[in-house]
């Protein structure tokens, strides 16, 4: 399988990551380009699942299914709950709505198909910057709404 990786947030190729076939023990890196080639070049047994790593950025994993002549992509997906320190208010002239909470994503999740090849896009792991984003969306839309 070959591939490349960027990172979500500035669209640079990703160096150093690692890539490994699960439950296959085939791994590897990508390069200064992003680029990697992992498994037989042949064709694979179908299901495929590939994982991705690096350090400070949130995991990737998908699975590959070959059925008939369609072929499905599950990317993992999970998420959890983080409380804030105190209320969120995102129109502070109505402290009648408020958040306590978010969910956050666990995994990067954004990938593309070209030519036999995946894209994938790796997301930071900061958790500080999501939840800004958070309230940066939430407050966007108390503002449209008035």
């Amino acid at each position: 399988m070959d591939g490349r990786l960027i990172s979500s947030d500035t669209k640079l190729p990703i160096d150093n990551a690692k890539v490994k076939l699960v439950g296959r023990n085939i791994e590897g890196t990508s390069n200064e380009k992003g680029s990697f080639s992992i498994g037989e070049h042949t064709g694979f047994c179908y299901p495929v699942e590939l994982q991705v790593s690096l350090e400070k950025h949130k995991p990737f994993r998908i699975t590959i299914e070959n059925e008939s002549d369609e072929i499905i992509y599950k990317v993992e997906s999970e998420s959890y709950f983080i409380y804030y320190d105190e209320p969120f208010y995102p129109d502070t002239n109505h402290k009648g709505t408020y958040f306590i909470s978010a969910s956050i994503e666990k995994y990067s999740s954004n990938f593309t198909i070209s030519d036999d090849s995946i894209i994938i896009y790796l997301e930071e792991n900061n958790l500080e910057k999501e939840i800004l984003e958070i309230k940066n969306s939430i407050r966007n839309i108390y503002s449209k709404g008035q």
